[in-house]
């Protein structure tokens, strides 16, 4: 069995549809976490009317599987730099422990090995492992070698390639998971500052992820996100001092209550 970081999350009873909002202050209690900092056992699957947010051990990287209560799975980042083959031994594993078999979406914030060796090696083995229904990228304006290499992996098994551009949105059994950047006319270099960040809404609970954003990415991030609040922060690059500066997290609230 597997080292993990679970959080579940009940949807208010009465919570208000908020579909097609894309910023939204909640006032809850708060947790921050990231990837490696807190880890538990658990098994057996979503418990209807939950959504279901684990954060994998997968060595230094980033592996985030979101289980939303209508049967929606997707993983947000999958690689490692010091797990051999981290896509079977981590996240696959993983995964069929939990019976799932399929993943419905996959999210690449950026093309560093890291933070996608293990969905490389997924796309290969599809038919002995998990099927990988769609892989979606940044815009394309900030793709690397690594990110073409990856469309190309993709295509290559069958797996449809998608951009998702600042606005758009996955919404999966009561919850939304949005883009928030990169913009295609941002001035950002491919790489960790041409992170695509994402934030999730689900009834009263927000979680941002941020990948690996940092410098020039993170100044627009925390210009864009002024004032917001978010019940629990994916810190970026792995809580390097490279990332979450101080500006930014007076911009953005992790509210404690």
């Amino acid at each position: 069995m597997h080292l993990f970081a679970i959080v579940r999350y009940n949807k208010r009873k009465n919570g208000e549809d908020f579909s097609g909002k894309k910023r939204r202050k909640v006032k809850s209690a708060a947790v921050i976490l990231c990837a490696a900092a807190i880890f538990c056992c658990a098994a057996g699957r979503n418990t209807k009317g939950e959504m279901e947010i684990t954060m994998l051990d997968v060595g230094q990287g980033d592996g985030i599987v979101l289980g939303f209560p209508d049967g929606t799975h997707c993983l947000i980042d999958g690689g490692s730099t010091d797990v051999s083959s981290v896509g079977r031994s981590r996240l696959e594993r993983f995964l069929k422990s939990r019976g799932i078999s399929r993943l419905d979406y996959v999210f690449v914030s950026h093309g560093d090995r890291d933070h996608d060796s293990g969905i490389l090696e997924m796309l290969g083995r599809q038919d002995r492992g998990i099927e990988l229904k769609r892989v979606v990228l940044p815009c394309r304006e900030v793709w690397d070698e690594e990110l073409y290499e990856l469309s190309e992996a993709a295509r290559q098994a069958g797996t449809l390639v998608q951009e998702i551009h600042p606005g758009e949105q996955l919404e999966a059994g009561n919850g939304i998971l949005q883009c928030i950047q990169p913009y295609p006319e941002d001035d950002l270099e491919a790489g960790n500052a041409a992170s695509m960040v994402l934030e999730l809404y689900y009834g009263e609970f927000s979680m941002l992820f941020t990948g690996d954003v940092e410098g020039k990415g993170e100044e627009y991030l925390a210009e864009r996100l002024s004032g917001n609040i978010y019940d629990v922060l994916k810190v970026a690059h792995h809580g390097s001092g490279n990332s979450t500066g101080e500006k930014f997290l007076e911009n953005v609230t992790v509210h404690v209550a």
